[in-house]
């Protein structure tokens, strides 16, 4: 299908609500990091248990509980600090989404307006200032995912486009997922 000439065309204004249910859609999607460094920081209080006390790992010595404190001591800061800056990146990222979000919502209060083509994607703001439209590529996309009532084109790792499934003026959400699903590999896409 060429949407060259006839592009599918999409108006989308960023609510409350739809960042909301964007940063619940993508804190429940990263949460196998979070999971993951749980279960890091429980192997290293299961091994740190088990030098204390003297339990051996298959004939080596075992440390004593005044031999292991230097080693308590030292991996205590470093687990620390990767659970901080675990749970650091990780707010930053989300206050910086809402952050650029606001400042979408504010500059444009007639909503985007998005005209999906075969080589890219044009938005569309009319702010105080004027009417502005910005070409994109489809490489500035890392990845789609889509819900009952949105797709989300992510730009970052938390950042994405919010496209409204109601918010289509040509077009449908089915031709917009064709398109999409010719242009990107299944790898990078989460569809319906």
């Amino acid at each position: 299908m060429n949407f060259d000439n006839d592009p599918i065309t999409v108006r989308t204004s960023y609510r409350f609500e739809q960042m909301r249910e964007f940063l619940k859609y993508n804190y429940r999607h990263q949460r196998y990091v979070f999971f993951l460094l749980v279960i890091l920081l429980l192997i290293y209080l299961v091994q740190l248990f088990l030098g204390y006390y003297g339990v051996t790992d298959g004939g080596s010595a075992a440390l004593s509980g005044a031999q292991y404190d230097g080693d308590l001591t030292l991996m205590t800061p470093i687990v620390f600090i990767a659970l901080v800056a675990f749970v650091g990146i990780q707010s930053f990222g989300l206050l910086h989404t809402r952050k650029k979000h606001k400042d979408m919502i504010s500059k444009s209060k007639d909503g985007l307006l998005f005209f999906f083509k075969n080589n890219g994607y044009d938005i569309e703001t009319t702010d105080p200032d004027g009417q502005e439209t910005i070409w994109h590529g489809y490489e500035t996309i890392r990845r789609i995912a889509e819900t009952k009532t949105m797709f989300y084109l992510y730009t970052g790792r938390n950042q994405a486009f919010l496209i409204e499934k109601h918010g289509f003026t040509k077009g449908t959400p089915e031709e917009l997922r064709i398109l999409l699903k010719q242009i990107f590999p299944p790898s990078r896409c989460k569809f319906l």
